[in-house]
């Protein structure tokens, strides 16, 4: 694949990440941190792990090795998402404090830097023009 296609699931999971913070009733500056951190250890786990899964065919394509991890995460992005819809909409109350929500958003952000870490792993590995 080409390094452009690498790009779209880390701009999709961006888009995520600025709509859930941004969907909070007063984005603060507590929430941004937590996102940040999220997203670079995500990013720092993903490049850790993708680093031995990519190589350089010639010509700007790029193999990636089959591996598990990609699938687990969708699966943890809808299912948190989806756990967390259904806690809001039955007990609505426990979300008045910021830890249950900032719970969330750190754990869907660092799942969401896991794809840009894969970013980073690849555009680690071109080579220099």
């Amino acid at each position: 694949m080409t390094f452009w296609r690498v790009l779209i699931t880390p701009f999709i999971c961006a888009v995520f990440v600025l709509m859930r913070f941004f969907r909070e009733p007063l984005p603060n500056v507590l929430g941004l941190q937590v996102a940040l951190f999220g997203v670079m250890l995500g990013c720092f786990i993903g490049a850790l792990y993708q680093r031995g899964r990519v190589e350089v065919i010639g010509g700007g394509f790029y193999r990636l090795k089959g591996e598990w991890l990609t699938l687990v995460l969708y699966l943890a992005l809808f299912i948190i998402a989806y756990a967390e819809g259904v806690w809001r909409a039955v007990t609505p109350d426990t979300f008045e404090g910021p830890l249950l929500s900032l719970s969330f958003l750190f754990i869907f952000c660092s799942s969401a830097g896991v794809f840009c870490g894969r970013s980073i792993a690849i555009l680690g590995k071109t080579p220099a023009r």
